[in-house]
């Protein structure tokens, strides 16, 4: 059996052979309805850095997306300049260029030719991302403004979360004939390290009716269905299940991960697990406190089933790939050897 099979028998709700290592059998597409203006002059050429999906980025590399938010690429991943386009959530359409350009003019047969060409689906399980409506908002005003928005103008807010899951469908509806992905991820982080940067109940009046209009066009492609959410987020479990997800990434240590397994089962995957927080996290990290750092999460909850390990962490550059590779190595290893926990 290959990782990729055994990864996919855990999708499917199958006891699988061993503890799958997410990134190791993960290939990221990145299909585009548009183009980054990327603005002239910015970014160091001495200093390339390849992203998740592959491509080549010049540190400092300064964009703007066709919303007109201001993005830099640096070693800590695409992070949103101070510059907030949005002063008014009241006035989203004449501050974020709407109407937006329509997706389906978008050469996705092309792109999609391209990312084949250097991934090969035996091997690898293609998860695509996108549904980011929450931190839209954040990024289109910063968390400040964004946060005070959904209290002030929660109307307002529904109105663009609306208008933004209708851009997403419609780009998912162009783009899947031609990647046919295995994996949707709903790529939204809205918590911190110690809670919900909302109440549950205001998440699930703003949020979670459109976060259900996409689950619904994805699964009804037969693609499976994953959230990715960073922090203390726990309490959000119920509510994903609800509305069919399948899988949670990165699933960190902060929450309650065993009370998780205990309480839903093979409701929801726990993609994580890993201790991003901890001494295998500093830099310079030796490869045995690494090695180790993957044992110790394989072994406390490889047992509970419904469990896929992710070394997860930000960013790119030689310390982050040094890791990676490590861990991936490790968590290939490990969990054959004790593949009868599961």
């Amino acid at each position: 059996m290959t990782d990729k099979e055994n990864y996919m028998k855990l999708l499917r709700g199958e006891k699988t052979d061993w503890v799958p290592n997410y990134s190791g059998v993960t290939a990221y597409a990145e299909p585009k309805a548009f183009e980054y203006n990327i603005i002239p002059g910015t970014g160091d050429p001495d200093k390339v850095i390849i992203d998740y999906t592959g491509a080549k980025k010049l540190i400092g590399m300064k964009y703007t997306d066709i919303f007109g938010i201001e993005y830099t690429f640096n070693e800590s991943g695409y992070m949103p300049t101070n510059k907030h386009v949005m002063s008014d959530v009241t006035k989203w359409k004449e501050q974020l260029n709407y109407p937006w350009p329509d997706p389906a003019e978008a050469d996705f047969k092309s792109q999609a030719e391209a990312f084949y060409k250097t991934v090969d689906r035996n091997e690898k399980a293609v998860t695509i991302f996108g549904g980011k409506i929450f931190l839209f908002l954040m990024n289109a005003m910063g968390f400040e403004d964004g946060l005070c928005a959904l209290y002030e103008e929660p109307e307002a807010c529904m109105e663009l979360a609306e208008a933004l899951m209708t851009y997403e469908i419609k780009a998912f509806e162009a783009y899947y004939p031609h990647f046919k992905p295995d994996v949707f991820c709903i790529d939204d982080d809205t918590a911190s390290a110690k809670s919900l940067f909302i109440s549950v109940d205001m998440w699930r009046r703003i949020f979670k009716p459109q976060y259900e209009r996409i689950a619904k066009v994805v699964k009804s492609k037969g693609c499976f269905l994953e959230v990715h959410c960073c922090g203390k987020c726990d309490d959000l479990v119920p509510e994903w299940i609800s509305y069919g997800i399948q899988m949670w990434q990165p699933a960190q240590i902060m929450n309650d991960l065993i009370g998780v397994q205990e309480k839903y089962g093979d409701k929801i995957i726990i993609n994580g697990g890993w201790d991003s927080e901890g001494p295998a996290a500093m830099p310079g990290a030796s490869d045995e406190l690494l090695r180790q750092s993957v044992r110790d999460a394989i072994d406390k909850y490889g047992p509970g089933g419904s469990y896929t390990f992710n070394g997860f962490m930000t960013g790119f550059g030689d310390e982050v790939v040094r890791k990676t590779t490590i861990m991936d190595d490790e968590a290939n290893r490990y969990a054959k050897e004790v593949a009868h926990i599961q």
